[in-house]
Formats: structure tokens, C-alpha cells, sequence
């Protein structure tokens, strides 16, 4: 006979005393696993686009830009030259200079091209224009060229001489310190009118009657004089003593004639 451990109790075999509570199944707890959240598959969000304004054309703004000085100087000239030489915009000046060049050029194509349209007579014709003879009785393509780009050239060199006077002038003689472009910017106030004036006075003389080629050079004049009142407005805002003005202004004038003069003799 088995007694009970914990009371004394007597137990039959296989009895359980039941001062104690039966024995409980020990359960396992369950752990809550954390279970990582999957992203679902990625949809691609379009970012939102901001339209940002239209970047404006470089070549459109550069035209706008010029064609501004070009109406500035035929409208209000005595503020607009003021403002145009202060700032001194290389661009602007080269363009306008080059534009120049360009319409010499071509204006020299169409002489030639009208020139071998002609007979052999036609030397006094050329002599006249050119003050030297023709190489042969038809201009060739290579001829012609070459002097399209002598007549280019000859602008250019000239501008860049007119420039370079005006510098030397008001700097030694004006107490003042100009820069070359300010020269380049001054320089390029001829073109504003001359550039017009030359081609009218080109269609004119097609006409061949006398009174339009005269109307012709009294246009070229008329762009001449003004051309120099320009230059005289441009060298008055980098010369501070306008006591010196005038003679400076006669000094550039004299220094420019000469200068084109020998850049003529190497054309």
C-alpha cells in the first residue's frame, strides 16, 4: 500500500490523492511572430513636373538687343550712343561692323557681276570704280572673290583703326581712360546709317540716269555727316573735359582719315 507524500492519505495502486490539483498540461506559449512587412510591388510614382518657363532663344535675345540700339540711335541718338558706349558691347559693335563688311562685299559682287556683263569698252567703267584696270576682259570666279574680300576686309581694318585712334586720342589728349572696345563701340556708330545709305545709293546708280546716281551720292553724304556726329556724341561720353572735345574730336578725325589712307595703299 502506497501513501500519499504530502497528506499520509493511504492510496490503492494507481490512486491519485487528491489534496493536490491534477497536474496541468504545461502549454507552450505562443510567440507572435513579427512578420516584416513586404512592400508590394513598386508602382512608380510620376514625379510631379513643374513647368518651368521657356529658356529664350541666344540668338533671338542678340537680335532683339541690336535691333534695340539700331532704333535707340535713330530715335533718341544723343542717349541711346551714351548708354551704347558706357557699356561698350563688343558683341553688338563686331556685328554691326561685320554687317558693313558683308553689304561692301556684296555690293562689290554685283559690280563685278555687271561688269562682265559688259563689252571690252567697259575698262573706263571699271577704272572708275576701282581706279585701276581689269585683268582680263571676263572677271574670273577667283578674281572676283578676292576682291569681294578686299572690300570686306578694307571695312574691318578701317573700324579697327578709327578704334584704335580714338583710344590713343582720348587717353593722351582727354586725361581720360577709354578702352578699346568703347573704340570698337564708337567706331561702329558709322554703320548705323551707312550701312542703308549705300545700298540705295547701289540701286540708284542702276538706274543709270544721272540725276539718281547724284541722288544716290547725296544719300551717302546725308549717312557720312551723320556717321560723324555719332562718333563726336561717342567720344564725348569717354572724354571728361569737354573744353578738349572739339580738337580731340578733329585729332580722331585726322588720325582716322590717315589711317585709312595707308590701309587703302595695302588694299
Amino acid at each position: 500500500m502506497a501513501f500519499c507524500t504530502k497528506c499520509g492519505k493511504p492510496l490503492q495502486d494507481g490512486e491519485v490523492c487528491l489534496c493536490q490539483p491534477a497536474a496541468q498540461p504545461q502549454v507552450t506559449p505562443v510567440v507572435p511572430v513579427q512578420v516584416a512587412s513586404v512592400q508590394a510591388a513598386t508602382i512608380p510614382v510620376q514625379a510631379e513636373v513643374i513647368s518651368q518657363p521657356a529658356q529664350p532663344n541666344a540668338f533671338a535675345v542678340f537680335f532683339k538687343g541690336l535691333w534695340a540700339i539700331v532704333i535707340g540711335i535713330l530715335k533718341t541718338p544723343v542717349t541711346t550712343i551714351n548708354t551704347y558706349v558706357q557699356k561698350a558691347d563688343a558683341k553688338i559693335a563686331c556685328t554691326l561692323i561685320g554687317i558693313s563688311a558683308l553689304v561692301a562685299a556684296l555690293i562689290r559682287w554685283f559690280e563685278l557681276l555687271q561688269l562682265n556683263t559688259k563689252t571690252d569698252t567697259s575698262y573706263d567703267y571699271y577704272y572708275q570704280l576701282f581706279g585701276e584696270t581689269p585683268p582680263s576682259t571676263k572677271l574670273s570666279g577667283g578674281y572676283i572673290f578676292k576682291q569681294m574680300c578686299l572690300s570686306a576686309l578694307f571695312i574691318i581694318a578701317a573700324a579697327a583703326a578709327i578704334a584704335l585712334v580714338v583710344m590713343i586720342a582720348v587717353n593722351v589728349f582727354g586725361k581720360a581712360k577709354a578702352t578699346y572696345v568703347q573704340g570698337i563701340a564708337i567706331a561702329s556708330l558709322t554703320a548705323i546709317l551707312t550701312i542703308p545709305a549705300v545700298i540705295i545709293a547701289y540701286i540708284f546708280g542702276l538706274f543709270g540716269v544721272s540725276f539718281f546716281s547724284e541722288l544716290g551720292g547725296w544719300v551717302t553724304i546725308f549717312a557720312s555727316a551723320v556717321g560723324a556726329i555719332y562718333i563726336f556724341f561717342g567720344i564725348r561720353v569717354v572724354c571728361k573735359d569737354e573744353n578738349k572735345l572739339p580738337y580731340i574730336a578733329g585729332l580722331c578725325a585726322v588720325g582716322a582719315s590717315i589711317a585709312i589712307y595707308l590701309i587703302g595703299l595695302m588694299f
